[in-house]
């Protein structure tokens, strides 16, 4: 049970960084995974 979400960006890779940080950070949160595409 739970919520799941898949979100495409594209932006600088400092950003995609900063964003896994503050979603680690955030408790809510129990799992993140972050996939470059190819």
């Amino acid at each position: 049970e739970g919520i799941y979400a898949v979100v495409d960006m594209h932006c600088e890779p400092a950003a995609i960084k900063e964003l896994d940080r503050q979603l680690n950070l955030n408790e809510a949160v129990l799992r993140t995974k972050v996939v470059r595409p190819e």
